[in-house]
């Protein structure tokens, strides 16, 4: 992937240990939450020369079916524009600090998402799905950007038509 003939180079694997690993994953994670990835062919797993949850999600799927395989293939990705997911603020309590976000999602389930929200500062994010709902790791950072995947990215957050408490953003300022 780096256009290095016979070389070591492994598409996916940031940490150059020529194996994609779990700390991989994590690098990616931290990475895209600090808008310090670049796009290459060897970290843009999706191909649309953009680094993003996505491509988190494709390494992920890749090492639950033991690192190799078609779920290996890179680049690799699937784009469906007549498929979307709403997400809104369904409260502020600039008092209490936090605000609560809903989404819709009647097309496609959820198995990570990436968002920012501009104005605030985040200190935590909690989910706000029914209790059975399968566990989401969150991340966040100062800069407004939030993210979630699946623990198991086996399982994902179901559809749904009507709009539906969804996650629980906490802030210690607001800027706008």
């Amino acid at each position: 992937c780096n256009g290095d003939c016979n070389g070591s180079a492994l598409t996916g694997d940031l940490n150059g240990d020529t194996a994609r690993t779990s700390a991989d994953l994590t690098a990616y994670l931290s990475g895209i939450l600090q808008q310090n990835l670049s796009s290459s062919a060897c970290r843009d797993l999706s191909g649309d020369s953009t680094i993003n949850i996505w491509d988190a999600v494709l390494l992920g799927n890749c090492l639950i079916h033991g690192g190799n395989g078609n779920n290996c293939t890179f680049p690799r990705g699937l784009f469906n524009q007549t498929q979307r997911v709403d997400i809104q603020i369904q409260q502020i309590d600039t008092v209490q600090g936090f605000l609560d976000l809903a989404v819709r999602n009647p097309d496609n389930q959820i198995t990570a998402f990436e968002l920012e929200l501009n104005g605030i500062r985040p200190t935590n994010v909690m989910s706000m799905l029914a209790p059975g709902t399968p566990a989401m790791q969150f991340y966040h950072h100062t800069s407004g950007r939030i993210m979630g995947i699946m623990n198991n990215l086996e399982t994902s957050i179901g559809r749904s038509t009507p709009m539906r408490s969804f996650v629980r953003v906490f802030f210690d300022r607001a800027t706008d």
